[in-house]
């Protein structure tokens, strides 16, 4: 479990309504010790199952962006991301990403691969995984 301020941190966000009573949950294949938690991307709020890498050089995810209202891709910006086990292919993109689906935290403008050409990653509690987000992100720089 993951408590709403840690969230807060853990996405980097500057500004969000303090709830200490919030919870979100983080899952864990004890198998592998790697840790998941599901998010909502796109204004669509397409639940997508991301996993916590430490190891990850990025944040990857795969889902409909064409449902997207906010969603805008960086066709000239082809990246890969990559990470123990697995990795990612696509275009630089931004878009919203929330941690509930009743948009209460929510990134609005959040900047992360869209793995539309690939993603793989080994099997996680066989869970379909549709992304990964890493504690020590540093991001898609948009500004090049």
């Amino acid at each position: 479990m993951i408590k709403y301020w840690s969230a807060v941190k853990l996405l980097g966000l500057a500004y969000a309504k303090y709830d200490p009573t919030r919870v979100y949950e983080l899952e864990q294949d004890e198998s592998t010790g790697t840790y998941y938690m599901d998010m909502y991307v796109g204004t669509k709020m397409e639940e997508v199952h991301m996993l916590i890498d430490s190891q990850a050089n990025g944040t990857a995810i795969k889902y409909n962006q064409k449902e997207s209202k906010r969603s805008i891709v960086h066709h000239n910006k082809r990246n890969i991301v990559e990470m123990p086990g697995g990795r990612a292919q696509g275009f630089e993109t931004t878009d919203q990403l929330c941690l509930d689906d009743d948009e209460d935290i929510c990134l609005m403008d959040f900047d992360f691969l869209w793995a539309e050409h690939s993603f793989t990653y080994p099997s996680v509690h066989d869970i379909e995984i549709g992304g990964v987000i890493n504690f020590n992100r540093y991001g898609v720089d948009n500004d090049e």
